[in-house]
């Protein structure tokens, strides 16, 4: 920088270098996934950002990957690739998983209600099936014989379930959670996440809800969607703390933190379309679906990650 023609502010320098300083062991995409819930994916969410232990261990993070997966039925080498890839292709509607697959596609009342029923078990298993075809062949046998062990061991629980207890623990501890508790808290906690949304501003990709201890227990501290945004690699014990200080960057970013009761008002009662910003005047036409532009094969090809523009923000 000093052999730079360029006029340099020693003050701003310096805090550019010790920014870059801070991040120089954070990982290359800024995102997130819907993580923790009444049946939480915390656990294998933790270990996909690395934040279990203070120095990576691939052998301890596999197992515990495996061990959460297995709980819950699902594979934990597709769920490392869907959030990666949810990371890497943030905001667009073909290369972001989740934006692609899991949400409606129909904006209408009776649709979305549909993913608060367990109608949401085939739609989501169809999406990874669909996402896995695009996979690497050897990628695909891992998953297959993952998703196969966990599926083994659920009807294995099931069946001893009903064995030595009857239908009434069965339904109790396994069918009512699965079916009827799981839908409707992955569908409340995806709706503050990426649905409510600033497209034209990396900033405001996501829903900044507003701090709550009773959200904070029952979605493990998922509900801090936009703070685990800008520091994914922050535990997520740690994300409301995140909230706090980032107060006066939201204050000047004009980001108004939003209620669960609120969510759900305005997408289910007045019917709003994911991926759009819910506070712009009514009578203003929709902007763009993606926030970003675009290359000749439909990727996003912003020059800036949300990191970056945070970044800028936060020294100027």
């Amino acid at each position: 920088m000093r052999g730079s023609p360029l006029p340099v502010d020693r003050r701003v320098a310096t805090r550019l270098i010790d920014l870059c300083q801070q991040l120089v062991d954070a990982p290359r995409h800024l995102s997130i996934h819907v993580g923790g819930m009444v049946v939480s994916a915390r656990p294998l969410h933790e270990v996909v950002h690395n934040s279990v232990f203070r120095s990576t261990q691939h052998g301890w993070e596999r197992v515990l990957g495996l061990a959460y997966a297995s709980t819950s039925g699902i594979s934990a080498s597709q769920f490392t690739r869907w959030h990666l890839d949810h990371h890497d292709n943030l905001g667009d509607d073909h290369d972001d998983p989740k934006r692609h697959w899991l949400s409606p596609k129909r904006n209408a009342r009776w649709f979305k209600l549909l993913y608060c029923t367990p109608v949401l078990m085939p739609l989501y298993f169809r999406a990874a099936a669909s996402e896995a075809r695009t996979y690497e062949p050897e990628l695909r046998r891992r998953i297959r014989n993952e998703r196969l062990a966990t599926m083994a061991l659920q009807f294995s629980i099931m069946g001893a379930l009903f064995y030595f207890g009857g239908w009434g623990p069965m339904l109790r501890i396994q069918i009512v959670p699965y079916f009827l508790v799981f839908p409707v808290a992955f569908t409340l906690n995806r709706l503050g996440q990426h649905y409510n949304i600033d497209p034209t501003h990396p900033l405001k990709w996501a829903t900044l809800m507003k701090p709550s201890h009773f959200w904070d227990f029952l979605f493990v501290y998922s509900n801090y969607h936009l703070e685990h945004h800008y520091f994914p690699r922050v535990p997520f014990y740690n994300l409301r703390k995140v909230h706090m200080r980032l107060r006066p960057l939201y204050d000047r970013l004009g980001l108004k933190p939003h209620t669960y009761r609120d969510i759900v008002w305005q997408w289910f009662v007045l019917n709003r379309a994911p991926h759009t910003d819910w506070e712009r005047d009514d009578r203003r036409p929709p902007g763009p679906s993606s926030p970003a532009s675009r290359d000749e094969h439909g990727r996003v090809s912003s020059p800036r990650t949300t990191g970056q523009v945070a970044a800028r923000v936060v020294t100027q």
